[in-house]
């Protein structure tokens, strides 16, 4: 599977990919946790860090789910070095596997539903 530059996306690939802020287009930076060829799919967990308005602030949090992708060709592949440090701290523990992992939890106690 490869992305929209002709780059080879693999699991723990930290990527760039289209979402929505509101009714805004907005670009999130994500890690991916799974890949399937058939049908395509990405699963990706997310930063989000909302927009730069006086009454708002701005801020990287992890998205509340993991979201999946159909299509590779829509994404870019980040080189490590080239991913904000604050977006790496939040990324660098995520895994699949949520109910064994301390990121989880801590994320869990930073964001109460």
């Amino acid at each position: 599977m490869k992305d929209k530059l002709g780059r080879e996306i693999k699991i723990g690939d930290y990527i760039v990919y289209g979402s929505l802020l509101g009714q805004s287009a907005a670009l999130r930076i994500g890690k991916v946790l799974a890949l399937k060829e058939d049908p395509t799919r990405i699963t990706v967990w997310g930063v989000e860090d909302g927009v730069d308005l006086p009454h708002y602030k701005k801020q990287a949090k992890l998205v509340y789910a993991k979201g999946h992708l159909s299509f590779p060709e829509r994404v870019i592949v980040l080189r490590s070095q080239d991913v904000p440090r604050q977006y790496l701290t939040l990324l660098e523990p995520v895994t699949l596997d949520r109910k064994n992992s301390s990121w989880y939890a801590e994320y869990k106690k930073r964001n109460p539903e």
